[in-house]
């Protein structure tokens, strides 16, 4: 058997390993931790962007597992809340409501070291007969290490959501807390964008240095301007009289010229477009936390590629800047033209 032909085979053996990488997240309740809870259901409200679950990884070579849970993520968590609740003291006339933001683990592999990871950002409401208050609200990166890091994770995620519900049955009111109707949980991001800088005001022209000055939008007062003639942008120093000076070699978050955004995303920039409110762009897939799985059902040569040659869609979370990534993108030139 020739070279090509063992090369074949081994891309084919690849992708039947890849399809069959699943991992499904069996959520379970632990022990009552609240000697009572003010609320007898619990409503899950799914408002994520990415509706994947993220990924495990596993073997010696570190084959990327998708995660799934048996139902939807919003049902096996209100399976979960209601078997909590089941034999628990509570006020039957009340409701937690869960707003689930982001929801999403992830394993990375840095030298001979592999860490588990859990994103969860979420809002609670508490449904009583004449209110509904916000009790809690969460935007965590938690972080595990293990000898056998993916069952950790496993264990750390069914942990923060059974304490979750510990904690909005013995939290009070967050300051502050005004009542709430439903409609307005249903546009919670629309309002709370209202409020957001860089959602209500114009971009500035300016560096970015991280992503807390963009969401409040209050960039450096350094002039710099973006160079957009050449195939990928550049920043550069402004001079006094207008005209480009050095490279701008600093590490940026974002850059604006005024009229467009840019994210700077490992040595690129990436145009910023606006999309139903919110600010998305097309990057590498580095940013996305999938780099080396390699989907079956996506393009071939796109799939083999280099990480910084393959690209997402990307949103800009409103509240923290991390970037939620949307979906595959197969065309690399919408990097420079959104």
């Amino acid at each position: 058997m020739n070279r090509l032909k063992i090369f074949y085979l081994f891309l084919l053996l690849g992708f039947s390993l890849t399809a069959a990488a699943t991992e499904y997240l069996k959520l379970t309740p632990t022990a009552h931790k609240a000697s009572f809870y003010p609320f007898g259901q619990v409503e899950i409200w799914d408002a994520r962007v990415d509706t994947s679950i993220g990924f495990v990884q596993k073997g010696p070579v570190d084959v990327k597992y998708l995660v799934y849970t048996n139902q939807s993520l919003a049902a096996d968590l209100t399976s979960l809340g209601q078997q909590v609740l089941t034999t628990a003291k509570k006020d039957t006339s009340a409701r937690l409501l869960v707003y689930i933001r982001q929801f999403r683990i992830y394993e990375k592999t840095m030298g001979t070291s592999t860490n588990g990871y859990f994103v969860l950002e979420a809002d609670c409401f508490l449904k009583q007969p004449d209110a509904v208050t916000k009790v809690y609200s969460v935007d965590t990166i938690y972080k595990t290490k293990s000898m056998d890091v993916t069952q950790q994770l496993y264990r750390l995620v069914n942990e923060t959501m059974n304490d979750l519900l510990t904690t909005c049955a013995t939290a009070p009111p967050t300051a502050n807390s005004r009542n709430w109707t439903m409609d307005e949980i249903q546009r919670l991001s629309e309002i709370e964008k209202e409020t957001i800088p860089i959602y209500r005001e114009k971009p500035k022209k300016g560096i970015y240095a991280t992503r807390e000055a963009f969401i409040s939008n209050t960039p450096l007062t350094t002039p710099v301007m973006v160079q957009k003639e050449s195939k990928q942008p550049s920043v550069h120093y402004e001079r006094a009289n207008g005209d480009k000076g050095y490279t701008y070699t600093k590490d940026f978050y974002a850059v604006g010229d005024g009229t467009n955004l840019f994210i700077k995303a490992d040595d690129r920039l990436c145009p910023v477009f606006i999309e139903n409110g919110d600010f998305h762009f097309i990057g590498p897939e580095s940013l996305s936390g999938y780099k080396g799985y390699i989907n079956p059902a996506s393009t071939f040569v796109g799939d083999l590629a280099p990480p910084n040659y393959r690209f997402y869609e990307y949103i800009i979370n409103p509240h923290n800047g991390r970037f939620i990534p949307v979906k595959r993108v197969n065309d690399p030139s919408k990097t420079t033209k959104p």
